[in-house]
């Protein structure tokens, strides 16, 4: 993988780990009222509601997480949360360079 798709790839998975933060006011709802129609009392599916964006928010991090840098071949980043403007390797420090 080259440096151009490598941060087309990192843009790509960062925005939809910020997207999937925000979509807790659209996830949260729908989960709550699917859970209720299945569960037997009123606290699990608020608690299930949760835990389902947890899990969904985990996912996609690991998902950043898990990439390669395209230089070193080490694990790029330790975490989601950065813009693109300070995003660089943990290991090597190759950074992301704005077209």
């Amino acid at each position: 993988m080259g440096a151009g798709e490598f941060w087309f790839e990192v843009r790509k998975r960062r925005n939809l780990f910020f997207l999937a933060a925000l979509s807790w006011l659209v996830i949260g709802p729908v989960c709550f009222f699917l859970y209720s129609a299945v569960l037997p009392t009123e606290l699990l599916p608020g608690y299930a509601a949760i835990f389902t964006w947890m899990a969904l928010m985990w996912w996609l991090q690991k998902r950043v997480t898990d990439l390669s840098c395209f230089s070193c071949g080490e694990q790029a980043f330790s975490h989601a949360f950065f813009f693109m403007r300070h995003a660089r390797c943990k290991h090597c420090g190759a950074a992301y360079v704005g077209t």
